[in-house]
């Protein structure tokens, strides 16, 4: 859970009591489309909250959910009023979230690879993240090696977590001018899941070389 804490100093009838309402959301940030909700805890019995989404919709009450359709950073504004003594207290808090595209699409290109002495080998290729606190996203990765004479081949792996490196694929071939077309596709070989992880596809060239070179990664959740 991620919350904000407000505190306000509240007088009435006579009395002095400290007031914290704090606003409570279920993780660090949302994907488009996803229901997000929200809470407000240590409001005044009988108070009455209103919530600015931050992106013209509004909701009422100590709990409501969202849903946003673009990503961007969204200030949620949760304005809390209620009576004390012969007049009525306000109070307004604010918390930034955080929604982000639900599918990823990384496109990288490049080339030529000039041949490559023996026992000799270069890479290149592209990476994309993958969001934490996502469940059973599918990774999809597409390459392409124009003109691949020689060695050739490459390597997708997921990167992070206690493992470090997690080896997805590894292909190497033998090639004589042709194009060379690799396409894959990932989704329990990547569990678990852990933060700051990514896809990474490399290119190989050992004894050998390539015009040109395209890499395709999307992530879907």
């Amino acid at each position: 859970m991620v919350s904000a804490t407000f505190g306000l100093l509240v007088w009435g009838g006579g009395q002095e009591r400290a007031i914290e309402v704090e606003i409570t959301v279920e993780k660090e940030f949302f994907l488009v489309g996803e229901i997000v909700n929200l809470s407000v805890s240590g409001a005044p019995r009988g108070a009455n909250v209103t919530w600015d989404f931050g992106d013209g919709g509004i909701g009422y009450g100590n709990r409501t959910s969202h849903v946003y359709q673009t990503s961007d950073f969204y200030n949620v504004i949760a304005t809390v009023t209620w009576r004390e003594g012969e007049g009525y207290m306000r109070k307004v808090a604010t918390r930034r979230i955080e929604i982000r595209n639900r599918d990823v699409y990384r496109r990288f290109e490049g080339g030529p690879i000039v041949e490559v002495r023996p026992l000799w080998i270069r890479g290149s290729g592209g990476f994309a993240d993958i969001y934490p606190g996502t469940t059973n996203p599918t990774v999809y990765v597409n390459a392409t090696l124009r003109g691949a004479v020689g060695g050739v081949g490459i390597e997708v792996d997921l990167v992070g977590g206690e493992e470090g490196i997690k080896t997805l694929a590894d292909e190497r071939q033998r090639a004589a001018g042709e194009d060379i077309i690799y396409n894959f596709e990932f989704s329990e070989e990547l569990q678990p899941l852990e933060e700051n992880m990514e896809i990474q596809a490399i290119i190989w060239v050992y004894e050998g070389k390539i015009s040109s070179w395209v890499v395709h990664i999307e992530v879907h959740y």
